[in-house]
């Protein structure tokens, strides 16, 4: 059951455009206020697909597949439209915190200053 969780972290988190060695990064944030927004930004995600997949069932009447994908596309929004961006590490400078943080089953990298 354990190599199952692993496998499904490491696949959630490729599929989430998160991976080691780029971060979601925003200048004028510190590293507790990345941390906060990336929690905002996966619950927020995580409620707009639940509410895509239930209107998606009862328009169709057949199950939501999209879920993962829709919910990472949303993810990804939402710390755009918080500043971030997601960079390499090679990119952040010395001095710039990194993080990785776990929600449920998904990682997320995150830095700040």
């Amino acid at each position: 059951m354990r190599i199952l969780r692993v496998v499904f972290i490491l696949i959630t988190a490729g599929l989430t455009g998160c991976g080691p060695g780029s971060y979601w990064y925003n200048p004028e944030k510190n590293l507790d206020e990345a941390r906060r927004d990336c929690r905002k930004c996966h619950k927020q995600a995580q409620m707009e697909a639940i509410n895509a997949a239930i209107e998606f069932c009862r328009q169709y009447n057949e199950p939501f597949t999209g879920w993962s994908v829709y919910k990472n596309t949303q993810f990804k929004k939402c710390m755009k439209d918080k500043g971030y961006n997601f960079i390499s590490e090679d990119r952040l400078d010395p001095i710039i915190r990194k993080r990785t943080v776990e929600y449920g089953d998904e990682l997320y990298y995150i830095s700040g200053k």
